[in-house]
């Protein structure tokens, strides 16, 4: 008899064990809904491998790229990516922000964006811009997707003010 409950028991662990594994976790519906949202928002979201110059035991090898895209503008310098690093002096852009192998923008620091680069969260831990748009590289934690909204629209509105886009010929 004992057998018996036994066999029953793991023939209903190994039917439910399989079907419980295809039910996403509390993390990956979180993952969906923030991108879902940044979808709502005008962002799109992607997966891409960390830039060479990023800590790869501080972080993982792949992280989500919110991306605001330039419509209508063609983006008229060449391609820079701001990292986030690990320690602060004054030859850095801002703070411990600078550009990845001194691939600078022409773009000064105006108090708008030090003040957003100084009180963005540790979750936020690089910025790329090129031809497609500015992508906010992020761990997808500690802030809103409206937070990563507003710092593209900020380097957005720093580009266009230092004449770094310039409206599409159609």
């Amino acid at each position: 008899m004992a057998y018996g409950i036994l066999f029953l028991a793991l023939a209903v662990a190994m039917v439910v064990g399989p079907i419980m594994m295809m039910k996403p976790s509390g993390r990956q519906l979180q993952l969906t809904r923030l991108r879902q949202q940044a979808m709502h928002l005008g962002l799109s979201a992607s997966i891409q491998s960390l830039p060479k110059g990023l800590k790869a035991n501080r972080y993982p090898a792949q992280v989500a790229v919110y991306s605001r895209a330039f419509q209508g503008q063609k983006y008229l310098a060449e391609e820079a990516l701001l990292l986030r690093l690990d320690f602060n002096h004054g030859m850095h852009f801002c703070a411990n922000w600078d550009w990845h192998k001194g691939k600078s923008l022409d773009l000064p620091l105006d108090p708008k964006l030090r003040d957003a680069l100084n009180s963005v969260d540790d979750s936020v831990i690089a910025i790329q811009i090129n031809r497609l748009g500015v992508g906010i590289m992020w761990l997808e934690k500690s802030i809103q997707v409206s937070e990563v909204l507003a710092l593209t629209e900020l380097l957005y509105q720093c580009l266009l003010e230092n004449k770094l886009l310039r409206q599409s010929q159609a």
